[in-house]
């Protein structure tokens, strides 16, 4: 009896089980035959997926990363605009009559 739940073991023992048999019984059929293109079929399929699954993780780690450089760049931009906020209220004539020394007045 056949017990296990992964496709491919699955038809890798009825493969199995025909290769035992003796004599006449053992002939290459139609059923031989589908066995074989479903092994097939279920190695690529099994292949596809894997590549998949790979090309999705390198994408999450694309993700992570952006979502980390966005995240950065929006704390850049809040302390920016703190600070702007907090300097904004500073008056004109005050920053106006802070000169070096050496600075002239133009008329």
């Amino acid at each position: 009896m056949i017990f296990d739940t992964d496709p491919i073991a699955v038809v890798e023992q009825c493969l199995q089980l025909r290769e035992r048999r003796n004599g006449m019984d053992r002939c290459l059929d139609e059923v031989q035959s589908a066995l074989n293109e479903e092994l097939r079929t279920l190695r690529q399929g099994e292949a596809i997926l894997g590549r998949t699954v790979h090309q999705a993780a390198e994408q999450v780690r694309l993700l992570r990363s952006a979502k980390y450089q966005l995240d950065r760049d929006l704390t850049d931009k809040s302390k920016a605009s703190e600070i702007d906020n907090s300097t904004a209220g500073l008056a004109d004539s005050v920053v106006g009559d802070i000169r070096s020394p050496r600075s002239i007045r133009l008329s």
